[in-house]
């Protein structure tokens, strides 16, 4: 698939600016960019997967996970994280450990999003379909996450009715699953596993109450102080109503609050259990209502410079059960 395909024959000035600022020069040749190939969806399959982090390859050959990647505000200038707190001043979206030739292929998506997005849809719906395949072929489960450096309501994502009928032709879909009506990915696919993480407490609790509607797509809030604050004005005590939560800390607040999970030591909050999981082994959160029935905080190692650590992420015990334990 390259852009042209997709119906962008130019690109605005914006959007020029916006690689031209990444590159540190100017396009050499916009009919190159636009006509180079790219797909949506990065797995963890392969000698040379595209998702490299040890989440996604460790588990390779137990079960498929494929992401959707959008570039960051800082690179394509759009938005994707509206309710974004501290986190998006050191985005790992943004970080030196992306190539660019992966920076400009979520730029490309991006693009795409933004301008023809029932486009962007048939085609998620089409790599969906493929990377299922790949999975039925290798006899492993699969799980998708849409929300790569995103925050995307995808609850609310649907194409229109001409995109459904394109879907129907171009798909291995029946008609009867795609219906008339348009529908959100995770009902298109009931029988693929979908989660992601956000910082949008409201769109958080939307799913929460529709659960039943969707019982593939698992979802996580994400848990940062700026956010805290815009949400005590929605509701003072919000962090009760969040089942499953995850945390920046620091490598030894993690590795202390892990032993206490394996001593047996979990904390009570409001006569709730609680259970630790450490995310640094695994990205997929779909698992992990299979580890606990009860309330679930997810510990993620703060990834950032090491001098800010104390800015972004929790390093001290007390401090973590005062903002955290005792209000769930």
């Amino acid at each position: 698939m390259n852009l042209f395909n997709v119906g962008i024959t130019s690109l605005n000035d914006k959007q020029k600016e916006c690689i031209e600022k990444y590159l540190y020069k100017r396009i050499p040749d916009e009919n190159t960019f636009l006509k180079s190939s790219f797909k949506l969806l990065a797995n963890n399959q392969g000698e040379q997967p595209q998702l490299r982090d040890k989440r996604f390859t460790k588990v390779k050959d137990t079960y498929i996970i494929s992401m959707l990647q959008l570039a960051p505000m800082q690179i394509s200038g759009k938005n994707f994280c509206p309710s974004a707190g501290c986190c998006k001043e050191i985005c790992i979206g943004d970080s030196g450990t992306n190539g660019k030739k992966q920076m400009l292929a979520r730029l490309k998506r991006s693009f795409y999003y933004t301008e023809q997005f029932n486009g962007f849809f048939e085609r998620l719906v089409l790599e969906i379909q493929n990377t299922k395949n790949l999975a039925a072929l290798k006899k492993l489960s699969l799980f998708v996450r849409l929300n790569g450096y995103s925050d995307i309501p995808w609850l609310e994502k649907t194409p229109d009715i001409y995109t459904l009928e394109e879907i129907h032709k171009n798909s291995t879909l029946e008609k009867a699953d795609i219906g008339e009506q348009p529908k959100n990915i995770f009902k298109l696919f009931p029988d693929v596993y979908f989660y992601d993480y956000t910082k949008d407490y409201c769109y958080y609790i939307r799913h929460i109450n529709a659960k039943d509607q969707h019982k593939n797509y698992h979802l996580v809030y994400s848990y940062d102080k700026i956010c805290d604050r815009v949400n005590q004005n929605i509701s003072k005590n919000w962090l009760e109503n969040i089942n499953d939560l995850a945390v920046i800390v620091s490598q030894d607040l993690k590795s202390e609050l892990m032993k206490d999970r394996d001593n047996e030591n979990d904390h009570i909050g409001h006569n709730k259990k609680i259970c630790y999981i450490d995310g640094d082994l695994d990205d997929n959160r779909s698992l992990d209502y299979h580890v606990s029935k009860y309330k679930t905080i997810i510990l993620l190692t703060f990834q950032g410079p090491k001098d800010k650590v104390q800015n972004f992420a929790f390093t001290e015990k007390m401090d973590f059960e005062n903002c955290i334990i005792t209000r769930l």
